[in-house]
């Protein structure tokens, strides 16, 4: 049986950094954007190197990136707190509006699912999508 070349670290380490930078991204979409590149890799081998990358997580070298992840996630938590103040006068006030909600959520969302990625747990959280839907339900309430 006919074996594969073995996938460059390198090109490893690029679909690992595409989908870390956006998690949003599927294979095929990671797939695409290397095409014609010097990390072009089929579809197949970006599904397993992301597969792999809950196993990446568990090393001396990713814990330590872990860690500073969380470092990072509490940095932009305490910047968030400052810009949610602002947005918090806007709850008492009731001029709270759809895109600052949106701000909010993607902020939360994006720190989320990096987190989720490096650990190996699933990135959707059905409880955001609740949690926005009725804040937009008490928007039109309470307008």
């Amino acid at each position: 049986m006919a074996r594969g070349k073995r996938t460059p670290e390198e090109t490893k380490a690029k679909v690992v950094e595409l989908k870390m930078q956006n998690p949003e991204l599927s294979s095929h979409d990671i797939e695409e954007q290397l095409l014609w590149t010097e990390w072009e890799v089929s579809n197949d081998t970006v599904c397993d190197i992301l597969k792999d990358l809950p196993q990446l997580a568990t090393t001396p070298k990713w814990e330590k990136i872990l860690d500073t992840m969380d470092e990072i996630i509490d940095w932009i938590a305490d910047i968030t707190r400052l810009a949610i103040n602002p947005i918090r006068d806007k709850v008492i006030a009731k001029e709270l509006t759809v895109s600052d909600l949106k701000a909010l959520n993607d902020i939360a969302k994006n720190n989320f699912d990096r987190r989720q990625l490096l650990t190996g747990k699933p990135t959707e959280n059905v409880n955001v999508l609740w949690d926005v839907l009725s804040q937009i339900q008490w928007l039109k309430e309470t307008n």
